[in-house]
């Protein structure tokens, strides 16, 4: 990725243990499962930023616009130390002549390797005293495009290249659009799969290692058992 880094501040970074630290903490990968109806950008970026008054904040963005996702970021402004987006498929020609924001953009929604290799010059461009944190929005588009091998393949790549770069990364999707099974397969890559309250709402009582986090969304801890340095790439 062409290195391109809004700075909102500059300055000494925050040294305090945001709430990501619990859910997507440093090297850790966390499923976020919101209704796509609930899943705004101006919440996600919260999640992502964890209270932490400094983070690098990578959208990678199937569903929303970068448009809505800059206008969000604006409104962060002092709390984010640099910022870019990933904008794929239709997404890609949303972004506005002249907004500062820098984005790569991978016209093709099936080009997971193209995706993974934006992600991986992004992070490996972060200074070493930065915090980075990736979101992406939304694996429920993107399943739209690749099978689920296709998508299980990336998100292991992803997750060895957090792990390898000590970011935090974040992948939302709509539970209501898989099933069991599939969410099953993908959630055992994840180290929490975080529910938002109205998503959990009809969950089983005894559902397995939950618990509410401090915003009151309930967490569970992922059983990943694959081994990340086993994937060469996204695909």
């Amino acid at each position: 990725m062409t290195e391109g880094v809004r700075r909102s501040n500059e300055g000494g970074r925050a040294s305090g243990r945001g709430a990501d630290e619990a859910v997507g903490g440093a090297g850790r990968v966390a499923l976020v499962c919101e209704s796509a109806f609930e899943a705004e950008a101006a919440a996600q970026l919260d999640r992502a930023l964890g209270g932490d008054s400094r983070r690098s904040v990578l959208g990678v963005l199937y569903r929303h616009d970068v448009r809505a996702w800059t206008a969000a970021l604006r409104e962060r402004c002092p709390g984010i130390d640099s910022a870019a987006a990933v904008a794929v498929g239709p997404v890609a020609g949303t972004q506005r002549d002249g907004d500062p924001l820098p984005v790569r953009a991978v016209s093709d929604p099936a080009d997971l390797t193209g995706v993974g290799i934006a992600v991986g010059e992004w992070l490996r461009a972060r200074d070493a005293d930065e915090r980075p944190v990736v979101y992406l929005d939304s694996l429920s588009t993107l399943l739209q495009y690749r099978d689920l091998e296709g998508a299980f393949r990336f998100l292991h790549a992803l997750r060895a290249q957090a792990r390898s770069t000590g970011a935090a990364a974040y992948v939302s999707v709509d539970p209501g659009a898989h099933d069991e099974a599939t969410l099953a397969t993908l959630g055992a890559l994840f180290d929490t799969v975080v529910r938002n309250e109205r998503v959990a709402a009809g969950a089983a009582a005894d559902a397995p290692d939950t618990s509410a986090d401090s915003a009151g969304r309930v967490v569970t801890d992922g059983g990943a058992s694959a081994d990340p340095g086993a994937a060469s790439g996204p695909e």
